[in-house]
Order: structure tokens, then sequence, then C-alpha cells
């Protein structure tokens, strides 16, 4: 079945898979807290952390196997300029939503998210394996669908990047993560809708949390 007949049903699929598989993070990590002590307790970024790495397997491994993503969208480009000119978009972006929470007095203080961004594994997944996780749930399963499904007019193609980009802002725990995942989510779904393909909306992705992270160092 392709990725066009598969329909709607590959963007609640993908969705729900991400979603089960936070959960089941959770539930790992109080496993592994309670079967392992050295890691520490299960908000602990070890634990946590390795969590995490199960929860995005299972994600990676059913949305490959589902077929959810297409193939060619997976396809490293080789040309450079899809990367400086996601990177170009991205940049300002940051900004503005940054600016924008800033200027509603929104809270982004996460203390599991900081945690994890004090340690290295933690690292790791949040300027890695985040982006690449969920720019395949969010853009390639999600968006795609929907793309392949309204995509045909102009009103479609908006619809498909502005209601992924809801999804993917919601998901995020926090009103202040919310409206900046929001932000930036619809540049990553035009990103990656302009280029055909996920990695430049990957490297915008993990600009956008490095610098985060690089912020907290800094400033913190």
């Amino acid at each position: 079945m392709s990725h066009g007949e598969r329909g709607i049903g590959a963007a609640v699929g993908a969705l729900v898979v991400f979603l089960a598989s936070q959960l089941l993070a959770g539930v790992v990590a109080v496993a592994l807290a309670a079967a392992v002590p050295a890691v520490g307790d299960a908000a602990s970024p070890l634990a946590f952390g390795l969590a995490m790495v199960v929860g995005y397997g299972l994600v990676v491994a059913v949305v490959l196997a589902a077929g959810w993503v297409r193939r060619d969208a997976l396809r490293p480009l080789r040309r450079l300029a899809p990367y400086a000119w996601a990177v170009a978009a991205m940049l300002p972006v940051i900004a503005v939503a940054n600016y924008a929470c800033y200027l509603l007095q929104l809270d982004f203080s996460n203390p599991l998210l900081l945690r994890l961004m004090r340690h290295p594994l933690g690292v790791a997944l949040i300027v890695v394996a985040a982006p690449v996780v969920e720019e395949m749930v969010f853009r390639g399963a999600v968006q795609g669908s929907l793309l392949a499904r309204f995509g045909a007019s102009r009103r479609g193609r908006w619809l498909a990047v502005v209601a992924t980009a809801a999804l993917f802002g919601a998901t995020h725990g926090n009103l202040a993560q919310g409206v900046g995942g929001f932000v930036l989510g619809l540049t990553l779904g035009e990103i990656a809708r302009r280029s055909g393909n996920l990695w430049p909306a990957i490297v915008a992705h993990a600009l956008n949390n490095a610098l985060a992270v690089a912020w907290l160092f800094v400033f913190e």
C-alpha cells in the first residue's frame, strides 16, 4: 500500500505510536530505576535518557516497518542549498518564537528536561535523536499523509502544514513549549514540504535544540 493510499490512517497511527512511546519511556524509567539502583531514580537523566532510547527505538521501528514515511524522504540530499536555506529560515524564526514567549511571559521551565540537558546522554538525545524521530513522525508520517490527502490545492497544503504544527506543539507538554513548538513547526513543515525531504528539517530542528542547550550552559 502506498503512502498516499494509507491517507489519514498513517498520520493517526504514527501519532498514537509516538504518544505511546512517551508513556513507555516513563514505565521503562521506573522499572530501570527499581532494577538498577546505580542509574538513580526514575527522573534521573541516565534512567530517563535510557528509557527515551527505548521509546525512540520503538517509534523508528514501527514507522519504518509500517511504511508511514516515504523512503525517498529519508535519503540525505547531496546538495547543500536545501540545508543552507533551512538554517537561514530557522534562525529568525527561533528568535521570533522565543521573543513571543517572552512577551507572553510563558515559562519554559521543565525540571526533567533541564536535568537531561545537563547530561551527555540527554544532550545527544535532545540534539540528535529527538530531531530525527520527531521529524519522521510529524513532518514525515503526519504531514506527509495530510499532504497526500489534501495537498492538491494551496489551501490543502497549508492545512497540512498548520495542522501538523499544531499537533507538534501540543505534544510538548507545557504552554511555552507548545507555542514555540507550533511556530517552529510551521517553519519545519514548510522546509520539509518545499525540499521534499526530511533531512533539511532535521538539521533545522537540531539547530534549534542545540541552541537551547547552549543557552542553558552559557546563561544558567
